[in-house]
């Protein structure tokens, strides 16, 4: 089992191993979307911390729509997760292949807290 197959079966104590065995922790599947990604996709915060905390690429983007991890948890409404991945210095101003950021996705979806949480984020790295 390699990490991506770990990460989309929320294996955390698999993810773990694999991390200590020194398995790629920016490691992407067919899509080009990364472990980090995959574990946002699939909303499990505690694989997201430990990927994070072995200094997972958070501002990777995958080759298909080049979505980063903020984007994927701002789109599907992950408040914790996009807490964290700010936290750890998520990009607010990627923009997709559509020209789409974090927070584009997350008014398009009516997730208010995460449109706070991002405009909070850009009046910080604005001043």
């Amino acid at each position: 089992m390699d990490l991506i197959q770990a990460v989309i079966l929320g294996d955390v104590n698999k993810v773990k191993k694999l991390l200590e065995q020194g398995a790629n922790v920016n490691l992407r599947d067919r899509n080009g979307m990364t472990a980090l990604m995959l574990a946002v996709r699939k909303g499990q915060i505690s694989v997201v911390k430990l990927l994070l905390e072995k200094e997972a690429d958070v501002n990777a983007q995958d080759d298909f729509m080049g979505w980063t991890a903020l984007i994927l948890a701002s789109a599907l409404g992950y408040t914790n997760i996009v807490k964290l991945l700010l936290e750890n210095g998520a990009d607010v101003d990627i923009k997709d292949k559509n020209g789409m950021t974090a927070l584009k996705y997350a008014i398009k979806n009516g997730h208010e807290e995460i449109v706070k949480l991002i405009k909070t984020v850009q009046a910080k790295t604005k001043t």
